[in-house]
């Protein structure tokens, strides 16, 4: 199991016993599975904040010239460009996650195999060989 295997190599360092500590222990159990969805859930969210922490500070210290000038006459401004274009994206990104929320389509982008009680015994079946 995929599980089994990233629980592994935390445990590659035993004095730190990241194991313990992230897992729960070197079992893969209900504890370890509820950890991984966890971290699945909230990883786009941070990646999410990574993206606007990038395009904040690239819109604040605007372009580089591509030939390497000090001066800056012969540089473009990135900041007056693209802003609107940002804008633009981001107010289509919302308006599609408030119609897939407020309209009760949000389950269409979930998996009908997340409502099934975890067997640890057992491995799911779009990992059995």
């Amino acid at each position: 199991c995929g599980a089994t295997v990233i629980t592994n190599l935390f445990s590659v360092v035993p004095y730190l016993d990241l194991t313990n500590y992230l897992w729960g222990g070197y079992s893969v159990s209900e504890p370890t599975l509820q950890r991984f969805f966890v971290l699945h859930v909230i990883l786009p969210f941070i990646i999410f904040f990574i993206v606007i922490l990038h395009i904040t500070f690239l819109h604040k210290t605007e372009s580089k010239s591509p030939m390497s000038l000090s001066s800056g006459a012969y540089k473009s401004g990135f900041h007056p460009l693209s802003l609107w274009g940002d804008i633009w994206a981001l107010l289509k990104f919302l308006l599609i996650l408030f119609i897939l929320v407020n309209f009760d389509f949000l389950y269409y982008m979930e998996d009908h195999n997340n409502y099934i009680q975890v067997n640890t015994m057992m491995a799911p079946s779009h990992i059995q060989p």
